[in-house]
């Protein structure tokens, strides 16, 4: 007999299904269990995807067995409350108790497949790792049958992540891979699980034809691909010589755009299309359909760099480089690739032709964001100093107009403002203003 902690079997059930996509209606997966000195392992294996953990349970497990999945389903133990297991009668039996009352199901043992190894050699990195993979799994296409656009390149010599779909890519490098070449993985919706995270240290390996990522109690297998290949990337990685305008997004204007996508009219359209106009002043404008009304946003808080330009992008990708925390983009001509940089990490989105773009509207629908924080307190600060000044006594303001061509005069003009006048000198505001 042998026990795990209702806790793991919860969290393994959720891994397995939503990471492998398991439902109801596909037949249950076969989840092997094998005993070992530091615990008992439980493994689920699809041809492209293994998950294991390395349950701390109680007793041994004195042969190794397979059963299915279905196990784990009926178990409705809470977090607290022990499994325990035994084999009887050529069965697996699991019993816990609910509120009080004992609970029990069977399962036939049947016979196990053979686990995989555990790899020696493992390069440890930081939990930044699991966010890259998770990251980069969101941006391949699972239903495409060109190039490899379903899968993540892992490249040894630089320790770069990459992925793209055809219209967005991401590329995150810096991480520490034992092998140099390039190997292609699938995406895999595992690293989404929350059940992942919180390890300080990720460790990968190479096991023969597959990737081991281990943190934790957790290793996830993923199978390699060498008959496919990755589209060439690189060039567009390496930025635009051609970027003139650089748009950076104030982080409110940012949190404002993440909580107006959905309302803004067109999200239903073909490419979903926005129009960015970069001029005086960064607005957003879109419409639904063939109808003359749009909708017009100004980011008050954001701003421009460099030459005017007029684009249309698919708003997908702009909420996307958002969400994955992008606030700098450097943009080119109006149809070319929009492109993100910070520290290790690239992402690119294709922009939609010109025929998407629209043009200002004197009719249009306004909207501004909220000036942030910081922008309201620069002017209170502001139009406070200017109606003290306007208060001052006329020697005061000769005073201050002395002070702003010559800061090396203040004390001595301050002194000889408190002898003459006995006014108490300038408050702490009004000398900040003064120095700005």
């Amino acid at each position: 007999m042998f026990t795990i902690p209702g806790l793991v079997i919860q969290q393994f059930r959720t891994v397995v299904r939503k990471g492998l996509g398991i439902t109801k209606r596909q037949p249950a997966p076969m989840v092997n269990l094998q005993s070992t000195q530091n615990g008992l392992r439980m493994c689920v294996q699809t041809e492209e995807v293994i998950v294991e953990y390395l349950s701390p349970s109680q007793g041994t497990l004195t042969t190794s067995l397979a059963i299915a999945f279905d196990l784990f389903r009926e178990c409705s133990a809470g977090k607290s409350t022990d499994v325990s297991l035994h084999i009887k009668d050529d069965e697996l039996v699991a019993s816990w108790t609910e509120a009080g009352i004992p609970q029990m199901t069977c399962q036939p043992v049947r016979e196990q497949a053979d686990m995989p190894m555990t790899p020696q050699a493992w390069c440890s990195n930081p939990s930044d790792l699991l966010t890259a993979i998770r990251d980069a799994c969101g941006t391949t296409d699972s239903e495409s049958a060109r190039y490899a656009l379903s899968h993540i390149r892992l490249r040894g010599s630089d320790g770069q992540i990459a992925a793209t779909d055809g219209r967005q890519l991401l590329a995150v490098k810096g991480f520490d891979f034992p092998w140099n070449d390039e190997v292609l993985v699938p995406a895999s919706k595992v690293f989404d699980c929350a059940d992942l995270c919180g390890y300080e240290k990720v460790e990968v390996a190479q096991d023969g034809e597959w990737v081991c990522v281990r943190t934790g109690p957790w290793t996830v297998r993923l199978k390699i691909d060498r008959a496919r290949r990755f589209p060439e990337i690189d060039s567009m990685l390496r930025g635009s010589p051609q970027a003139t305008t650089v748009l950076t997004l104030e982080e409110s204007d940012a949190q404002f755009l993440q909580r107006t996508f959905r309302h803004l009219p067109g999200k239903a359209e073909h490419n979903s299309p926005l129009t960015f106009d970069l001029n005086g002043r960064v607005a957003v404008r879109c419409r639904a359909g063939d109808l003359d009304q749009v909708t017009e946003v100004t980011l008050a808080n954001s701003n421009r760099d460099g030459q005017e330009v007029r684009f249309a992008a698919n708003r997908k990708y702009v909420a996307r480089a958002i969400e994955l925390g992008f606030r700098t983009f450097q943009v080119g001509k109006p149809e070319s690739p929009v492109i993100a940089q910070e520290a290790n990490r690239t992402f690119l989105w294709a922009n939609l032709t010109a025929s998407s773009v629209i043009p200002p509207s004197p009719d249009a629908q306004r909207i501004e964001s909220p000036r942030s924080s910081v922008s309201t307190a620069i002017r209170s600060s502001s139009s406070r100093s200017v109606r003290q000044s306007k208060r001052a006594s006329p020697r005061l303001e000769k005073i201050i107009e002395a002070l702003r061509n010559s800061t090396d005069m203040m004390s001595r003009l301050l002194n000889e403002l408190e002898d003459s006048t006995g006014h108490s000198g300038l408050s702490p505001n009004q000398l900040r203003a003064i120095d700005g």
